[in-house]
């Protein structure tokens, strides 16, 4: 509901939704340069602990929200707007100092930052010699400008991003699949036996062609143990092989077998060496929901012997075909390109990688699918078997399961740094990918994100066009759903600030 006014009407001593999730702006306060100290020791203690990484990330996380709060800042200034605050974080003051009008600080609680501009409703009380400044009472053209400020900014770094990738390494975000050129080979699964080398391109697998290293999963997928023609290019020229292809066990497998995880492969069991799962079914065989000594490979340094329960034996799709071959390192799929080809390549690239990031976020949203994310992770789903054996062996070796995640501005910094120390490139495309997501998710149509003030606007705009008079939308009707997206806002960086905690992302 809104109402059609000239002005603004007296309003009680309230705080709009916006001003809520800012914080109160209250006093004269500027706090003690104690709180900066403590601050600055804190990041030194985080470099001697951690190294470079984690302050990095800090650092550029730090520099993405700042940015952000700028653009908003220097266009409502631009407008004529009274600026009263400029704050990074939120809660309680730690340091502060005040330039004409506005107040510049640090608050306690690390979870972004904010300008406070008067007059971002109807309802928030003004002085009437300042409503003349307030965001409110501004052209259609300059709230837009304040409202998309923070989005702006998050789209032109990454296009600084893209633009440096294409320069120094090339379009890495869209890496293609190199050839199936052999680095290194393992002792199981079947192609060290065979003859393939180091160096070997594999061409075709029984007669199947693997023009690229994705081919050689699917292709080889139900080959396990089977004996196959491999044609290798080697030296220029082709070389037919004849390979045994070995088994990993497949998610559904491992399932069946309460004590091993996907990818593994059964060695022995009871100590009785076997080469294949129809050999492993052929021993247990009458001995479900018994437990059974075996041995393993591959989530250890070395093969482990181990209990583990079988909960079933499955006919089919228990093994995956694994042929023991790894990608030859520093394979060059993309290359840099020259300035001019980047300037013209950076735009188009950044739709087309904007586009992309719509739609997994628009997906990401869609209640269905967020609601469910919040089910599956606090109550796994029953097609995820997780016997006590295999939380045992998880809680061992620390493997992970699934890969959907959550990321808090905690998972954000431990991404952020493995990516720094992973190299420029790797720390380029994760800020370039993190910026490209919040400057869309803060363009979504509701309170308390960026998005809502700009249909606010969009709406007082048309209704004020056909009614020929100034109109004021009333907010007071839109805080039940803006409290709704602040609950379930609070709701996904709680459940992200705990994966992020117990189960941390390593790559």
């Amino acid at each position: 509901m809104t109402q059609t006014i000239d002005s603004p009407p007296p309003a009680p001593p309230q705080r709009s939704a916006t001003s809520m999730l800012e914080g109160s702006g209250d006093g004269e306060e500027q706090g003690s340069p104690l709180g900066l100290i403590l601050l600055v020791v804190g990041l030194i203690v985080l470099f001697v602990r951690f190294g470079w990484g984690v302050p990095a990330a800090i650092g550029a996380l730090l520099a993405m929200i700042f940015l952000h709060e700028l653009g908003h800042f220097l266009t409502a200034k631009a407008a004529g707007m009274q600026v009263t605050q400029f704050f990074l974080f939120f809660g309680p003051r730690i340091w502060s100092f005040r330039r004409g009008e506005t107040e510049y600080g640090i608050r306690a609680i690390p979870l972004g930052a904010f300008v406070k501009i008067t007059g971002m409703s109807n309802i928030e009380p003004v002085d009437p010699e300042l409503e003349s400044r307030t965001y409110r009472q501004k052209s259609y053209w300059r709230r837009m400008s304040v409202a998309v400020a923070g989005s702006a900014m998050h789209f032109l770094l990454a296009l600084i991003f893209i633009f440096a990738l294409l320069v120094t390494e090339g379009p890495t975000w869209d890496d293609p699949s190199p050839p199936a050129s052999v680095g290194s080979l393992s002792e199981e699964g079947g192609a060290l036996a065979g003859g393939v080398l180091p160096g070997d391109v594999i061409q075709s697998i029984d007669g199947v062609p693997v023009p690229l290293w994705d081919d050689l999963g699917p292709t080889i997928r139900d080959m396990g143990s089977e004996t196959v023609p491999v044609v290798v290019e080697r030296d220029g020229e082709l070389v037919e092989l004849t390979v045994t292809i070995g088994e990993r066990l497949t998610t559904e497998g491992a399932a069946a077998l309460d004590g091993v995880l996907a990818g593994e492969r059964i060695l022995a069991v009871e100590g009785q060496s076997i080469s294949s799962y129809d050999e492993f079914v052929s021993l247990v065989d009458g001995r479900v929901g018994e437990r059974v000594e075996v041995t393993v490979d591959l989530l250890t340094e070395e093969p482990l012997t181990t209990e583990i329960e079988v909960t079933e034996l499955l006919a089919d799709g228990a093994t995956r075909g694994f042929l023991g071959v790894a990608l030859e390192a520093d394979i060059d799929t993309v290359e840099p390109i020259g300035v001019g080809s980047a300037l013209v390549r950076t735009v188009p690239e950044f739709f087309q990688l904007g586009w992309d990031t719509t739609k997994a976020l628009v997906s990401t949203l869609w209640p269905p699918n967020l609601f469910g994310m919040f089910a599956d992770v606090l109550s796994p789903a029953d097609d995820v078997t997780i016997g006590p054996l295999d939380q045992l062996r998880l809680d061992e070796f620390g493997e992970q399961v699934g890969d959907d995640r959550l990321l808090s501005p905690i998972g954000a910094v431990n991404v952020g740094s493995q990516a720094f120390l992973a190299g420029w490139a790797t720390f380029a495309l994760f800020f370039m990918s993190i910026n490209l997501f919040i400057g869309l998710f803060n363009l979504t149509p509701m309170l308390p994100f960026d998005g809502g003030h700009v249909v606010i606007a969009t709406y007082e705009a048309i209704r004020s066009k056909m009614k020929g008079v100034r109109h004021f939308a009333d907010v007071t009707k839109m805080l039940p759903i803006t409290y709704g997206v602040v609950i379930v806002l609070l709701g996904i960086f709680v459940l992200g600030v705990y994966l992020d905690v117990s189960n941390p992302i390593q790559f």
